[in-house]
């Protein structure tokens, strides 16, 4: 995930991908941080498999979300996330697959890793998007966001939020 991100912020590449690329390269993120979280319900039972694929595919098939690749996107993309929001504010088709992705990270990994600024840019950019934009999937994104931050986020975090 973090090569995809770095991808598209690529700003050579950029231009030459186009707008369409550009969102097109967004919704792949947010389909792979999707993905990793939330893993196929069918390979539950799939012999050689490891213990731990095995039992995150339970977990996705009881609607469960896969705690360490959460985790692991969190961590990947706790840095990258506000700086591609920054990059493409003004590309609703851009940045709302990007803000479809903080619903998927372990919000408070931020104070563990000690991002609070990270967390703070975030909510910033979600903040801003909402109050700019009237393109409907961006500003439904943004909302789901600020929403997120304040049912899941960690309680030491939720006053940089707000």
């Amino acid at each position: 995930m973090g090569a995809l991100a770095d991808h598209l912020a690529d700003e050579g590449a950029g231009e030459l991908r186009g707008r369409l690329g550009n969102a097109n390269l967004a919704a792949l993120l947010a389909g792979a941080v999707y993905r990793s979280v939330h893993p196929p319900a069918a390979a539950a039972g799939r012999k050689g498999r490891s213990r731990l694929a095995r039992d995150a595919a339970a977990a996705a098939a009881a609607g469960g979300v896969d705690a360490e690749a959460q985790q692991e996107v969190t961590v990947a993309l706790a840095q990258k996330l506000p700086a591609l929001l920054t990059q493409f504010q003004a590309e609703p088709g851009v940045a709302a697959p990007l803000l479809a992705i903080p619903s998927f990270m372990r919000l408070e990994q931020f104070l563990l890793s000690k991002q609070e600024e990270g967390y703070r840019a975030l909510l910033q950019q979600a903040d801003g998007l909402l109050q700019r934009h009237s393109h409907l999937p961006l500003v439904n994104e943004a909302a789901a966001v600020l929403v997120h931050a304040s049912k899941h986020g960690p309680a030491a975090l939720q006053e940089i939020g707000g």
